[in-house]
C-alpha cells in the first residue's frame, strides 16, 4: 500500500474513533507528506457519513432491544432499501 493511502485510511479511521489525537498525528503526517488537502477533507467526509449510518443502526437496535418501536432508516445500505436505491448512504 502506498503512502498516502495508508495516511488517509488512518485519519478516516481517528476520524471515526474520535480519537483526536491520533488525527493530529496523523494529519501532521500527511500534510508532511504532501498529501493533498482536498483528498484529506473527501476522506474525512467519507468517514463522517459511514459513522453517521452506524450511529442511525446502533439507536435503532437499541430501541429494539428495550422493545421500543423505532423510527424507520432511511439509508440504502439498508437491506430492504438495496434493491430500490444504486447508492449508498454512506
Amino acid at each position: 500500500m502506498d503512502q498516502q493511502s495508508e495516511l488517509l485510511i488512518s485519519l478516516a479511521s481517528a476520524s471515526a474513533a474520535n480519537c483526536i489525537p491520533c488525527f493530529d498525528h496523523y494529519y501532521q503526517e500527511a500534510v508532511n507528506h504532501n498529501v493533498d488537502i482536498e483528498e484529506i477533507r473527501k476522506t474525512i467526509e467519507i468517514s463522517a457519513r459511514i459513522k453517521s449510518a452506524s450511529a442511525m443502526f446502533t439507536k435503532k437496535a437499541i430501541h429494539e432491544f428495550m422493545g421500543e418501536d423505532s423510527e424507520p432508516i432511511d439509508c440504502a445500505c439498508y437491506p430492504k432499501r438495496r434493491e430500490q436505491q444504486d447508492k449508498s448512504c454512506c
